[in-house]
């Protein structure tokens, strides 16, 4: 005879697992919510992309912080970010040179700059066999994504250096700024567009879609060239400034570390584009393997890269100063370990 399976039993054992499992997720969130109130984790955001790639070594390596624990938030833009490192919501991210600027001249120090984590890495592509320089850009379109950021006014300058006008006149270089980093190489694939201005790994993106795309011109190159060696920030490392007057000794220890992915990144591309793949950052595996020898991946503490950044800011100065709010930034944008 088949013995009564015990109902009672059963439904008092799932009552049991529920509440067990209610009680563990109140203490994990009592616990995380007093790590946060004791400042025992820091929160570091990314953006999904390319500004990701050094971050993945930091997935699988966890940075050794004093008394405290990294977190990592990877968000789709930089407006995103902007308000959760000015509220410190966010303690650690990375921003454009100009962007993080703006915000220490309009928020009265909010953020400080800890170094630049990524230099020049714009490429100028086209299917033109023909192009030897950039007057031969005269009467022509280029496609550029990243209007009114770096890409836009270091062309803008490179161009400027070279003679060439931006502009809509007869002779000038038309920029179109129709078309995302991300839809830019199916352009210039399809033939939709002859020449295009992206930065890394958009280029490498773009010639593994199609045949006949070349790299006419580096744009730090060009920069370097007009400008007596000098190299543009595309990015730096920047910091909630309340949070770093408080943890510096954590800072320190994160920018160590964070300088540590960034040597690993650059030695072992094919290791670091798994990773981030893995990890889904936003990147292939393939594509981040073939774009890190062009990305630029670097590691200079913000005093040190102080000249180069005042640099870059001053190209917005002279013909967009609110894009970096206006003025230059003082000493105490320039971290200082």
């Amino acid at each position: 005879m088949t013995k009564p399976h015990n109902v009672s039993s059963c439904g008092d054992f799932e009552v049991r697992m529920k509440q067990f499992l209610i009680a563990f997720v109140c203490l994990l969130a009592a616990t995380l919510c007093a790590e946060e109130k004791n400042g025992d984790v820091l929160r570091v955001a990314t953006l999904n992309g390319p500004t990701s790639v050094p971050v993945a070594y930091l997935y699988e390596h966890a940075p050794a912080l004093p008394g405290t624990a990294a977190r990592f938030e990877v968000l789709a833009t930089a407006t995103q970010e902007l308000p959760k490192l000015i509220k410190g919501e966010v303690h650690i991210g990375v921003l454009p040179a100009n962007a993080a600027a703006k915000v220490y001249v309009a928020n009265k120090g909010a953020l400080v700059a800890l170094g630049v984590c990524g230099t020049g890495n714009l490429f100028l592509l086209t299917t033109d066999t023909a192009f030897r320089s950039l007057a031969d850009l005269r009467g022509k379109t280029v496609a550029c994504a990243g209007q009114g950021a770096t890409p836009e006014y270091v062309f803008r300058y490179v161009l400027g250096a070279a003679g060439v006008n931006a502009g809509d006149g007869a002779d000038a270089v038309r920029l179109d700024f129709s078309l995302a980093n991300a839809d830019i190489a199916a352009a210039l694939a399809a033939g939709k567009v002859q020449y295009a201005l992206v930065p890394e790994p958009f280029a490498t993106v773009a010639q593994l879609k199609g045949s006949g795309i070349i790299r006419a011109l580096d744009v730090q190159e060009a920069y370097s060239a007009a400008t007596g060696g000098a190299t543009y920030p595309m990015t730096l490392l920047v910091a909630n400034a309340a949070y770093t007057a408080a943890h510096p000794d954590v800072v320190d220890a994160f920018i160590a570390a964070y300088k540590t992915a960034v040597e690993w990144t650059n030695a072992h591309p094919r290791e670091a584009g798994e990773l981030t793949q893995k990890h889904t950052l936003g990147l292939t595996a393939a594509v981040v393997e073939r774009s890190i020898p062009n990305a630029a991946y670097t590691w200079q503490d913000a005093r040190a890269a102080r000249a180069d950044i005042e640099r870059l800011l001053r190209v917005y100065l002279r013909t967009v100063p609110q894009a970096v709010g206006g003025a230059l930034p003082d000493d105490g944008f320039y971290y200082s370990r």
